[in-house]
């Protein structure tokens, strides 16, 4: 192992020194649960000369000092003592790794001085690790510290230091202030400055996820006194809501302590919190609105870890916004691990939100694990990708969601939601996909705000304004009002909303015509708005052709009330209607088309009466139900007057003559009278209405005045027009009381029964009670009349007080019998009627007649309304008749008290107790029986419940038992009375509870005299007076183990009560053990007839030795309490099952007497041996040394020989559990005497081992009488087994922590999967192999399990994988290897591995790898258990050259078998490998079950897996290695019988390109860097600059075996060139001068790459994208071996470099906002090195003579990506260096320029159709040119690499083509005139601004010659002016330029003449009529010359 400074050395090179340091500090104090912490840096520099000198170094400053109040706990101390573990690890609540991450801080010290609770701990890394830590108690401190007040006086007080404890946490790192072993950086108080100033980029927003933290200042002290501290920077949460802040906090940290992380349902915990950022006294405030989510088990959503300790991870995720921005806003989309991650384009998401979760990081903890193509499916990024898809999304939705009903509730503006919402077009990869799963989720809400209606609204119920440009601002009004009413308002969307609902063709509409009319007919029809202009939006809405399709559902439907209604061809008819029929329904206005409407507008309306509601009336069809709403109209009217009632009646009488009464018989319309003048006397037909027709049969005016109260109503004839054939249907006569009845059940039918009830019994009098009751017919009444008339009171009824009064049947269900001498009064109401009629129509309406039974039985249900005198009055009434005592007045009878006691004093009868019970006699003294005189009524008392004594209750029984000793009785009485209380207890329910109220009151006799049987010696417990029952035990059960020691009760007859009392409960042990002693005691004195109690007093014993109470007895193995033949013993000398194969061991162990073996368990458990067992076999070995020790003379050796060696037979059996140092053997002596020694000093001696010497060995040789077999057996060494002895640790053990830890926590940062691979050509690159091979195994080697270094090796001898590489190990290889974790060649600049950190990659395959280089052979076992001979080593080296280990070979056959022949390694035969070969056995899935270090374990398909991982790159891998040029990959069948037979499956090799011998590299270009840099001294640039062009070809070639194993590959070769260029960087760059800063720890050394083929026209890159397998098909980087870091780009090239990369070779370090702002090391070197290497590769292209069929920018970068900072940097340098340094890489058909030399079209006018005619015609112009200029295309995606200021200078636009270029040239000879007049056509279509220039300018060529001519000398062809010319006048222009309209316009604009030429012109056509010879042709040219001159 490494040394202390060396681990933490890797752990430094892990950690940034840079704010992480600050960070990680703050997270152990959010994991310790404090809420605030202070960073201070105290800059004065103090000595205390006084103290110790060791303790100086603690308290020294300047220092930095961390106070937060938690305490550490002990988990805390231990934890941070580890120097590679974490004691966090297993708890998913905390993040930190305390213990890793803690010892970062020793990038700033060498010291540490820890402060909390009550210990301080002092860490000096310059002692070894089990010294490093040294505690002390805070109470010392003043004692080893001096004024510790002065260095920690802010917080730590006198009081604290008298105490004892500090209630909080302060370090102390007193600050480097020179170089140590540790680390070189000094840390000055500029250092400590960008260490705070690192913290402070991210401490704006590092609580904004943390759940205990409230406060993080950073301070500074420059005085003495440490209170006067200055605030540097400081965070805190803080607004008016930061108590439920708080709340909130506590309440999820508590839900996720209660559920430890792993909740049933999920939980959730959102709080709006906001961040104080003081910074230089300036306040920055910013309000975040944060969610933590947590899901439940239940959610489907929710994920696990799918790896080791899946407890450990929680699916923990957060979200946060920001409401109100700060003044200088920190980019959203930053990922948190609680913390915030460094600000690198790897740790952005392109979100508007802030995202933290249980990410798993890299060991550094900058960068989450996210997939590679290159690993398999690690568990660790399964779950970051899982967080993202499912929890982070789920998480994200719920914040939307919650900030949507914020805004709904006015406490957001609705723009925070839509900043919320995700960009897709900004964002890429998961986070893109994330987004779009949200936006798929969401698209279907309410997420776009309308500001009209307050509210989020859909995306379909809203409306884009795009479609209103062009509108007036009235009809924009009226739409956005109509739309606004509908719920489609008129929205304004960012840009970002807009492009993501359009990509996912979401997109809103927008306003139309007939949008408008759709949303009106939407489900908001109905709803129209009186300030609308309603008329202008029905005109507008009807102006097109097709309104008539869409009108239905508009309410624009204007009715003759002045309202408007919606077309409905479903809704109720608008009827048209003429004037007297809109009289006639009279209130309907609304059902009416309004008649006064516009004749267009009318005219429309009934173009649509068929596919709408409008209608023309029809009385037949349509009278009923408009007569319906016309007569509610009526009724709602207040005073109509009478003529307009009367005409309406008799037209509606008229209208009824053609309908059917019952359909207008609920209808008011019958009069009540014949003259109504007012609704109120109209009555409807339905009503219960008597008519009064004949004057003879006329009802009592009280009769009618009781029908009128139940509303019946009596009326006179109706008038004359009331008329209908149906009428008589409708209409009651009072001809006789059948007609009242049929009155009254149609008015129960028709109102409500309750309030008819309630009114009649109000208002009517005695007289209309008794007249209704005269006028209804009895014989007819139905049951509905009957239910009702119950309900009146209409019969009388007397009370309890005799007063009678009118009532109801239903009220009253009685009538009282005919009955006089009833002795009390009635005990309620009970009906008398008035007279016959009223008593049968009482029973007609449900009353009964009661009996004289009935009503005693009532009575007495009533008896509280009765004194007791009464009671007893009416008790008597009744038992005086038997026939009485019924069930039901029985029952009465018992709740009554009536019965006296012997006191008179009244009782129930179920109180007293029958007086003839047998157990009587408990109630002795007791006076709880009836009075004698009523002995006579016993039967009928004990029918009402008289008791038994046996239901005596529980207090008076225990009142009984009381009196036993207090009564005044006789001791018979006393006697008797005991025993029935035993009797009585004994029947009892609640025995129990009586017991326990009782068990401390003498009552109970016990047995006095001793059993028959009973040992006279034995003394008898039980004395002969009253006992309390807790004194007692049964006598049947304990009066054998019992009887010397306790009182005993006889108890077998009353078996419950002895429960009750627990006599048969066993009381404490401790008097059995008595009882027993007592026994033991009685035994010595006299045997006789104790056996059989012994036996008994066993038996009870072991009952007891089986329960709880077991332990009770071990008071009893220390004495002689066994019984043997030999009398008592002491148990550990007895064992319990002799056998007849026992061995004798008397007189030191005694075997068990047969007949006590059923107590066995008791015997073993008091200490006796249950068998001859090993534990006994060992204690005999040792009573026999003890004794043979001490030279007795009694001693029989030859007995004890016998004995003992009979002892290790029998061991031999149970080897495995004999603990070797207990183990004792006889060995040989001089004197025959009887000598054991411990195993480990023995050994035996065979045949096969005489060469050794065991004198020589220190060992003693067993004794002659125990056979060589046996001590073998029993693990005795052999003397042959020292052969191995010679190995060499390899890794010492820690002792503070396994190796398993480490190598697990190591194996952690290592991928799995090709990353191995490559970790292992690596290490051979740099040991300087030149061929790797790989070979996958399958054997397992069945004949080579036996003669292994240890039998634990069997396991690991199946199958392997095999690497192998021709370099040998050297010695200082070895010593590296044991450096685990130590990073053992950074400091050799030729080297690129870390060998001790890249091998332990390997643990991902096995447990035990091993393997031959040299003479050496190495075998490493972390887990301590493979190698033998109790080395408990990690790995041993055996050197071959060394004859004691050259024996192995020979003798250890199976151990080294599966090596032989393995690539031509015959160690047995040359003691020596000439290379390396590794052996990794794979690791089952049963040792990957058990394995601490990795649980994958890899079978065939596994390992086949891995191989097509590294056939996709097997070319790629030798691209920049500097030794290894070929790569084999091989298997062996399972079946194979030697190496010999392994089949190869595909191979890889680089050879030099076919060039002259001097271009062949002599030495790797890595060493040619380091050449660059003297060493001798100090590492130191020797100002040379180092480049060099390889090129090679790379073969990849697959074999038939591995297309069996993969179908698709095809077997065969393929062969890329690859073309190199590397360089160290530009002269007096400084990417040398950092170099020597680092110290050789890298160089500057940088190479681009690229494929290229040459064809006849020259050399071509070819596009990665083409290349065969093998080989990366995107641009990567590259650290020597391909790192899965994608450029993102379409890069060409392949880019390489000497990198700073993580320590799990997954990406590279690139500065974040954590890091102190200096030179970064990987930036410098892309910036020098690697843009110089491009510029070289270019330029070699060129010499070398590029193709001119491909671009010439084909191997430029393109600034597509700038999420990457080391590629936006490559890309930025690379054209930066080609304009500063002017690269001559810009190609035209002349020749190779820089930029100065040439000039370009704008990109937007090349891409144009005539961009590349314009190209031309440049070309040609500049080629003709004297100017040294060159026209070069450069597309857009070119031109974005460039700075514009650079480049805008040499770029030609449009409008400067046409001014600059082509107007000045347009006549030269050398242009062609397609290309000129294309161009000139061009600008008269699209260039507006340039026409103007074309006035003047001969530029439009004339038909039919093509002759340019001026605009202005030109004719329109087409014009009147046209008639005088011809085209061989050459005045027209060619047809292509007046082919349209706008060309002609723009011609004339020009100056074309079209009305109008000049005199001039006009003269010259008339002399021109002369030279025309055609006479017709002359007159024709005359005729129009005088028609123009005319005109």
């Amino acid at each position: 192992m490494p040394t202390v400074v060396g681990l933490l050395k890797n752990i430094l090179s892990q950690y940034p020194d840079n704010g992480q340091i600050i960070k990680e500090l703050v997270q152990n104090a959010e994991d310790a649960g404090a809420s605030r912490v202070d960073v201070v840096h105290h800059t004065r520099c103090l000595d205390y000369p006084n103290a110790p000198h060791n303790v100086q170094r603690f308290i020294r400053s300047p220092a930095l000092c961390i106070y937060n109040d938690a305490v550490f706990s002990e988990e805390d101390w231990r934890g941070i003592r580890k120097l590679s573990d974490s004691i966090k690890k297993n708890d998913p609540l905390r993040v930190g790794q305390f213990g890793l991450g803690f010892k970062s801080v020793f990038h700033l010290t060498d010291y540490v001085t820890i402060l909390s609770g009550c210990q301080v701990l002092l860490m000096d890394t310059s002692e070894p690790e089990h010294r490093m830590c040294r505690l002390l108690s805070l109470s010392d401190l003043g004692k080893v510290f001096p004024e510790p007040l002065q260095l920690w006086g802010k917080y730590l007080t006198s009081q604290h230091l008298v105490e004892g404890t500090f209630p909080a946490t302060v370090f102390w790192f007193p600050l480097r202030q020179k170089p140590s072993q540790l680390s070189p950086t000094v840390y000055s108080s500029q250092r400590v400055k960008e260490l705070f100033d690192s913290f402070s980029v991210e401490a704006p927003i590092c609580l904004t996820f943390l759940k205990s933290l409230e406060q993080v200042s950073l301070q500074r002290v420059a005085t003495k006194d440490p209170k006067k501290a200055v605030v540097v920077h400081q965070v805190e949460i803080g607004g008016p809501d930061l108590s439920d802040v708080k709340k909130e906090r506590q309440r999820l940290q508590q839900n996720l302590q209660q559920s430890n992380g792993c909740p049933g349902t999920s939980i959730t915990c959102h709080y709006q919190v906001t961040l104080h950022n003081t910074k230089k006294n300036k306040i920055n405030k910013q309000t975040m609105l944060v969610l933590h989510h947590l899901p439940g088990q239940q959610d489907k959503y929710c994920i696990k870890y799918k790896g080791i300790d899946a407890h450990r991870y929680i699916p923990l995720v957060g979200v946060a916004v920001s409401t109100k921005p700060m003044s200088t806003p920190r980019d959203p989309g930053c990922l948190f691990t609680f913390f915030p991650l460094p600000l690198d384009p790897a740790n952005t998401t392109g979100l508007p939100v802030q995202v933290n979760a249980y990410f798993i990081l890299d060991q550094n903890r900058r960068h989450v694990k996210w997939k590679t193509d290159e690993s398999s499916k690690e568990p660790d990024v399964i779950w970051n990708e899982s967080l993202v898809s499912e929890v982070v999304l789920e998480a994200y939705h719920k914040l939307l969601l919650q900030v949507q009903s914020q805004v709904n509730q006015g406490i957001y503006q609705h723009q925070l939601c839509y900043s919320l919402l995700p960009n897709l077009a900004s964002t890429t990869g998961r986070w893109n996909q994330m987004a779009t799963q949200l936006w798929r989720r969401i698209i279907t809400l309410p997420i776009l705000y309308s500001p009209q209606e307050q509210k989020f609204k859909t995306a379909e119920n809203v409306i884009t304004d795009i479609g209103l440009d062009d509108c007036s601002v009235e009809v924009k009004t009226c739409i956005r009002m109509v739309l606004k009413s509908h719920s489609k308002p008129l929205v304004k969307l960012p840009d970002h909303v807009t492009l993501s609902l359009k990509e996912l063709n979401c997109s809103p509409p927008t306003v139309t015509p007939q949008l408008v009319r759709e949303y009106l007919l939407g489900p908001r029809a109905e709803v129209v708005r009186c300030e609308w202009d309603r008329i202008a939006l029905l005109d507008y809405i009807t102006s097109d052709k097709d309104y008539h399709k869409q009108l239905s559902g508009l309410q624009l439907l204007p009715l003759n009330d002045g309202s408007w209604s919606t077309y409905s061809k479903l809704s109720e008819p608008i009827y048209i209607c003429t004037s007297d029929e809109a009289v006639a329904l009279w209130g309907l206005e609304s059902k009416i088309l309004f008649l006064d409407l516009p004749s267009v507008l009318l005219e429309r309306l009934r173009k649509v009466t068929g596919t709408t509601q409008l209608v023309k009336f029809n009385a037949a069809e349509n009278g009923l139900a408009l007569l319906m709403e016309s007569v509610n109209q009526v009724q709602q009217r207040k005073s109509p007057s009478g003529k307009q009632l009367q005409a309406w009646l008799e037209q509606v009488w008229s209208l009824l003559q053609q309908l059917e009464l019952n359909t207008v018989a609920h209808l008011p319309l019958l009069p009540s009278c014949p003259s109504p003048t007012s609704p109120t006397a109209l009555l409807s037909l339905s009503s219960p209405i008597i008519v009064q027709n004949n004057t003879q049969s006329l009802l009592p005016k009280s009769a009618v005045q009781a029908l009128k109260l139940l509303g019946i109503e009596v009326v006179p004839q109706p008038p004359h027009y009331v008329r209908h054939h149906q009428l008589h249907s409708y209409l009651y006569n009072t001809s006789d009381g059948r007609g009242v009845n049929s009155a009254l059940s149609k008015m129960i039918s028709n109102s409500n029964l309750h309030n008819s009830v309630a009114y009649f019994n109000a208002k009517s009098s005695e007289v209309q009670q008794k007249t209704l009751v005269n006028a209804i017919d009895l014989n007819s009444l139905q049951p509905d009349v009957i239910t009702f008339l119950a309900k009146l009171n209409i019969i009388k009824s007397v009370g309890k007080c005799g007063k009678p009064k009118n009532d109801c049947v239903e009220r009253v269900k009685n009538i009282i019998p005919d009955l006089d001498d009833f002795p009390v009064n009635f005990p309620e109401a009970l009906l008398k009627p008035q007279s016959i009629r009223h008593q049968q129509l009482a029973i007609i309406l449900g009353a009964k007649l009661l009996s004289k039974e009935e009503l005693c039985l009532l009575s007495l249900s009533n008896k509280v309304t009765y004194s007791e005198e009464e009671i007893s009055k009416l008790a008597l009434y009744i038992l005086s008749d038997k026939n009485m005592m019924t069930n039901d007045i029985c029952h009465q009878l018992q709740g009554l008290r009536f019965v006296p006691d012997v006191n008179n004093d009244l009782h129930l009868p179920g109180e007293l107790y029958n007086p003839e019970d047998g157990d009587i006699d408990a109630l002795i003294a007791e006076d709880l029986t009836p009075i004698c005189h009523y002995h006579q009524y016993l039967p009928a008392l004990v029918k009402l419940g008289l008791k038994k004594v046996v239901e005596l209750p529980k207090h008076l029984l225990i009142q009984a038992i009381k009196h036993v000793q207090s009564n005044s009785i006789t001791t018979e009485e006393n006697n008797r009375k005991s025993r029935a209380l035993l009797r009585v207890l004994e029947q009892r329910q609640d025995l129990e509870e009586v017991c326990k109220a009782v068990k401390d009151e003498a009552f109970i006799y016990g047995v006095t005299a001793k059993p028959r049987d009973y040992p006279t010696h034995l003394r008898w417990a039980t004395k002969p007076d009253l006992l309390t029952p807790a004194s007692l035990k049964s006598y049947s059960k304990y009066k054998d183990v019992l009887g010397s020691v306790m009182q005993l009760v006889q108890c077998s007859h009353v078996p419950k009560v002895a429960k009750g009392f627990d006599w048969d409960k066993d009381p404490d042990t401790s008097y059995f053990c008595d009882n027993f002693r007592n026994m033991i005691t009685a035994y010595q004195s006299c045997t006789d007839g104790c056996f059989e109690m012994i036996k008994k007093i066993y038996k009870y014993l072991s009952e007891i030795a089986k329960s709880s109470e077991a332990h009770n007895l071990k008071c009893l193995s220390e004495l002689p309490c066994v019984f043997t033949e030999y009398g008592f013993k002491l148990p550990h000398q007895v064992y319990l099952k002799p056998a007849m194969e026992d061995v004798n061991l008397l007189p030191y162990i005694y075997p068990l007497p047969y007949e006590l073996r059923d107590w066995t368990d008791l015997f073993e458990y008091l200490g006796c041996f249950v068998n001859q067992s090993v534990d006994l076999y060992l204690k005999f070995l040792i009573d026999i040394q003890e004794n043979h020790n001490t030279n007795n003379e009694n001693n029989n050796v030859d007995r004890d020989m016998e004995s003992v060696v009979s002892v290790l037979k029998k061991l031999g059996k149970n080897v495995e559990k004999i603990p070797p140092s207990q183990l004792l053997f006889p060995v040989e002596n001089d004197d025959d005497s009887l000598e054991l020694v411990k195993k480990e000093l023995c050994s035996y001696s065979d045949q096969n081992c005489e060469w050794l010497s065991n004198d020589e060995l220190g060992v003693r040789i067993v004794h002659k009488r125990v056979p060589l077999k046996l001590a073998h057996s029993l693990g005795v060494k052999q003397l042959s087994e020292h052969l191995v002895s010679g190995g060499e640790a390899m890794m010492e053990c820690s002792q503070k922590e396994p190796l398993t830890t480490r190598l697990h926590n190591l194996v952690g940062q290592y991928r799995d999967g090709v990353p191995i691979i490559k970790e292992l050509i690596q290490n051979a690159d740099d040991a300087g192999a030149t061929t790797v091979s790989f070979l996958y195994d399958e054997r397992q080697n069945e004949d080579a399990k036996t003669r292994l270094l240890s039998p634990q090796l069997k396991q690991w001898q199946g199958p392997a994988l095999w690497a192998f590489n021709d370099a040998t190990f050297t010695e200082e290889d070895f010593q590296n290897l044991q450096l685990l974790g130590g990073g053992t060649k950074e400091s050799q600049s030729t080297k690129i591995g870390k060998f001790g950190l890249g091998f332990c990659s390997i643990y991902n395959l096995t447990d035990v790898p091993s393997f031959m280089s040299g003479s050496s052979y190495v075998i490493f076992d972390p887990h301590l258990e493979c190698l033998g001979h109790d080395k408990k080593v990690p790995g041993l080296r055996y050197n071959f050259g060394t004859k004691s280990n050259s024996r192995m070979l020979t003798k250890l056959l199976g151990q080294f078998k599966p090596f032989d022949k393995m690539f031509d390694c015959t160690i047995q035969d040359t003691k020596k490998y000439d290379g390396t070969l590794f052996r990794f056995p794979l690791r089952t899935p049963s040792q990957a079950a058990k394995s601490k270090i990795c649980q994958i374990s890899y079978d065939r398909t596994g390992m086949m897996q891995l191989f097509d991982m590294l056939w996709n790159i097997a070319g790629q891998l030798l691209l920049f290695t500097q030794n290894v040029k070929e790569i084999k990959v091989f298997s062996l069948a399972c079946d194979a019988s030697s190496p010999s037979e392994m089949k190869l499956l595909f191979e890889s090799s680089s050879v030099p390109f076919n060039e002259p011998v001097m271009n062949i590299i002599q030495e790797t270009p890595l060493k040619k860097a380091n050449s660059l840099f003297r060493t001798h001294s100090k590492f130191q640039w020797n100002g040379n600059v180092y480049q060099e062009i390889t090129m090679v070809n790379i073969n990849v070639k697959s074999y038939p075996e591995w297309k069996e194993e993969k179908c698709q590959v095809k077997v065969g070769s393929e062969s890329v060139t690859w073309l190199t260029s590397w360089h160290s960087g530009r002269p007096k760059g400084s990417v040398y001068h950092l170099a020597e800063t680092l110290a050789g720890k890298a160089l500057p050394l940088g190479a681009v790459s690229t494929p290229v083929c040459q064809d006849s026209s020259g050399w071509k890159p070819v596009c990665l994208k083409d290349l065969p397998s093998g080989f990366y098909r995107e641009s990567r980087m590259h650290c020597f071996l391909s790192l899965p870091v994608k450029t993102t780009l379409p890069l060409p090239v392949q880019v390489n470099g000497y990198f700073e990369i993580a320590s799990d070779r997954t990406s590279l370090l690139s500065q974040t906002s954590d890091d102190r702002q200096n030179l970064n090391w990987n930036t410098i070197l892309i910036e020098e090195s690697i843009s110089s290497a491009y510029h070289t590769l270019l330029d070699n292209m060129i010499i070398r003579g590029q193709s001119t069929e491909v671009p010439y920018y084909n191997l430029w970068p393109l600034a597509a990506d700038r999420n990457n900072d080391l590629v936006t940097t490559l890309i930025t340098s690379f054209y930066q260096l080609l304009v500063k340094e002017k690269w001559r890489v810009f190609y035209s058909s002349s020749g190779w320029y820089p930029l100065n030399h040439c000039l370009f079209l704008e990109d937007n006018f090349y891409q144009q159709q005539i961009g590349k005619v314009a190209f031309e015609y440049m070309e040609i112009v500049l080629a003709s040119s004297e100017k040294q200029q060159h026209l070069i295309e450069l597309p857009e995606k070119i031109q974005a690499g460039f700075q514009y200021d650079c480049l805008s200078e040499y770029c030609i636009s449009q409008n400067s083509f046409y001014t600059s270029y082509f107007i000045p040239t347009i006549s030269d000879d050398n242009v062609t005139p397609k290309k000129r007049d294309a161009i000139t056509l061009h600008m008269i279509d699209h260039v507006n601004t340039c026409v103007e220039s074309l006035k003047g300018v001969a530029c439009i060529p004339t038909s039919p010659n093509g002759k340019l001519r001026i605009p202005t000398d030109l004719v329109s062809p087409k014009s009147q002016v046209a008639k005088m010319y011809t085209e061989s006048d050459e005045r027209f222009p060619q047809n292509d330029f007046t082919n349209t309209s706008h060309r002609c316009q723009v011609l004339l604009d020009l100056g074309v003449k079209k009305s109008t030429i000049p005199i001039e012109w006009v003269k010259e056509r008339a002399c021109s009529v002369a030279e025309i010879r055609c006479l017709e042709c002359a007159l024709y040219r005359s005729t129009e010359i005088l028609n123009y001159m005319a005109n």
